[in-house]
């Protein structure tokens, strides 16, 4: 090989990687522009769709919960018993009275809490026709 076509050879592999790099680097910034201009054949991952379908489910869940008082929470990752009494508005003290035997520094995920009383009048747990009022007379 002569001198005149090693000098070029050597030019042209770092000259490939700055176009790799360019080319990188116009991929990801498109890709991280969340346009909503995008055609029809970029379509989302199934994580990204994954993950708005539980966003849209939860914030439907909680929406749900707004309207009609739930009678449980269910603790999720993170929370704690001054987080929950915040996100249902249940004080503390009706938390603790509604769930005696709940250990505040060992509340797990996935666990319920009682939020309210599950029934009332004659028909309820409480009530003169539960297991308690019918066998005391």
């Amino acid at each position: 090989m002569s001198a005149h076509q090693q000098s070029s050879l050597r030019l042209l592999a770092p000259a490939a990687l700055v176009v790799f790099a360019i080319v990188f680097l116009i991929v990801i910034v498109g890709s991280l522009g969340g346009d909503d201009n995008s055609s029809p054949a970029e379509r989302p991952t199934s994580s990204s769709v994954r993950q708005r379908d539980r966003a849209q489910t939860r914030d439907r869940s909680q929406t749900t919960r707004r309207r009609g008082r739930p009678r449980f929470y269910v603790v999720r990752a993170g929370d704690n018993l001054a987080l929950i009494a915040t996100k249902t508005g249940v004080t503390l003290e009706q938390l603790t009275a509604l769930n005696p035997s709940l250990d505040p520094q060992g509340l797990v995920t996935g666990q319920r809490v009682r939020l309210r009383e599950t029934g009332t009048g004659a028909t309820g747990a409480s009530g003169a026709t539960g297991p308690q009022g019918g066998a005391e007379q």
